[in-house]
């Protein structure tokens, strides 16, 4: 009993030093929530996921692997995911921040992420990722908001910058802290 309390007291406080900052509700400056979570971070404003995201979802890995026997890709409802609207390059075009709703799509600790971008011929996925946490940054990389993640392990906690290159989101700096 005393070691299950030490290391939910050592999880706490690995979480709080990771966060930095409280998360609960933490929107931008527009009012739009900026920081997502697996956990403890519930999207502020839910969106029904449209159908040309739900498509492109449809055909990812991570779900790709939480279909049932004979079920198609074209099967997985849009209640699988909940979406976010988030404004990545300019106030005009809300682009989309999508998190799992369904628990076949949860890892150990981390979660998938996708990121879309909304273009004149719709959205499309710029950043792909499992991890903890998400956060849209204020810094802007070829017009677009940067984007921050971060998870932990036992041991390491590892923090991932992103920023856009003109097409989508690449990683430019990783720091992997005990």
């Amino acid at each position: 009993m005393v070691w299950k309390r030490s290391a939910f007291l050592m999880a706490s406080i690995l979480f709080l030093r990771v966060a930095g900052r409280p998360l609960q509700g933490q929107a931008s400056l527009s009012g739009e929530q900026s920081v997502f979570g697996m956990e403890m971070v519930p999207v502020a404003e839910p969106v029904v996921v449209p159908e040309d995201v739900l498509q492109i979802l449809r055909k990812t890995n991570y779900v790709l692997t939480c279909l049932k026997e004979r079920q198609a890709p074209s099967d997985i409802p849009a209640s699988w995911f909940v979406g976010s609207r988030i404004h990545l390059d300019g106030p005009d075009e809300p682009d989309l921040v999508v998190l799992p709703a369904n628990g076949c799509l949860l890892g150990a600790n981390v979660a998938p992420f996708w990121v879309f971008r909304r273009t004149a011929r719709g959205f499309e996925l710029v950043l792909e990722i499992s991890v903890h946490d998400l956060r849209v940054l204020k810094g802007r990389s070829n017009g677009y908001r940067d984007i921050e993640t971060w998870s932990s392990t036992a041991v390491t906690h590892t923090t991932l910058h992103f920023k856009f290159n003109g097409r989508r989101y690449e990683l430019t700096q990783k720091k992997t802290e005990p």
